[in-house]
């Protein structure tokens, strides 16, 4: 109704307003800061949550076994999931969509893979929703199994969202944008290469943010001003897992041909954004309400309120 309405549009003001305020001072140099690397083998979940989610720094996990139970080509993928449907996105530079991604066409997985369209990609494809013969082939990496989301009931509002699949092919990329209500994020990289450009959040705000018709921003900052803000840098590599933490302003750009797989979570470090977001969602989503009711039952979100 017209007040939900109100309260939501208000809701978005104010959120464009703190972003905007997170203006970190930068070196006015494009200083390209550092990301630490893990070994999968030294580097326990424990360890994970708390010094990388806890303290909200990146980190390239190394060495990791492979989550897929058969290695994943372009050829395994069209066998085990050829007739179904997916929505093709291509980049646009002056788009408003998120991640400046415009939907192209909707075709099967084996018409996308056969056609070989250099500037069709494939992008954050849900498994458990759409390929689940796929999905049972793929075991989420050890940290990321505490997700929140995945305590829900099924049909539970994101619970089948991930983990979701990536086929870029070279060139291909997606604009600066942040990752939905105040998740934390990962990626394992299948195959190829991807150059991972990624922004403090504490200096969103110097990206010159803008919101239309969701609570996700839409980054206006041109490619001159960007080359002056200090940022991360990573050319991920087949067989590496990066996790970037909630918050952060990222775009990635494939170097070669990728197939990537990636997942979005919400644990102890995060709840607290996840909740004013989904509060917000509420006023105009019933499955947010859902939701929101669902992880307090569970205690999740207990601490908060």
């Amino acid at each position: 109704d017209e007040a939900k309405d109100t309260l939501w549009l208000t809701a978005k003001l104010k959120r464009e307003i703190r972003l905007r305020k997170l203006n970190a001072t930068t070196s006015g140099q494009g200083k390209v800061l550092h990301i630490e690397r893990a070994c999968a083998d030294e580097l326990t979940v424990d360890q994970f949550r708390e010094n990388y989610c806890g303290e909200r720094k990146a980190v390239v996990i190394e060495g990791l076994q492979q989550p897929t139970e058969v290695p994943w080509t372009l050829e395994h993928i069209r066998s085990r999931c050829a007739e179904r449907k997916v929505t093709v996105k291509s980049p646009s530079q002056y788009s408003s969509e998120w991640a400046g991604l415009e939907d192209v066409e909707t075709k099967s997985v084996a018409d996308f893979i056969d056609a070989k369209i250099r500037s069709h990609y494939l992008f954050d494809w849900s498994l458990p929703l759409n390929a689940p013969a796929l999905n049972k082939e793929f075991s989420i990496p050890r940290y990321f199994q505490h997700n929140y989301l995945t305590r829900t009931d099924p049909g539970a509002l994101y619970r089948e969202s991930w983990p979701s699949l990536f086929l870029g092919p070279k060139g291909t990329k997606s604009g600066l944008h942040v990752d939905a209500f105040g998740s934390h994020f990962w990626m394992y990289l299948v195959s190829g290469c991807k150059r991972w450009t990624f922004y403090p959040p504490e200096g969103a705000g110097n990206l010159k943010p803008e919101f239309f018709e969701s609570m996700d921003p839409i980054f206006n900052a041109e490619d001159e001003m960007l080359d002056k803000i200090d940022h991360y840098s990573i050319d991920l590599k087949a067989g590496e897992l990066l996790y970037v933490p909630a918050g952060s302003p990222h775009k990635v750009e494939n170097l070669e041909d990728t197939i990537a797989v990636s997942g979005n979570f919400i644990d102890d470090t995060n709840v607290v954004e996840f909740t004013e977001h989904l509060k917000v969602n509420a006023l105009l989503d019933p499955r947010s309400k859902d939701l929101l009711q669902e992880l307090f039952s569970l205690n999740l979100l207990s601490l908060i309120f």
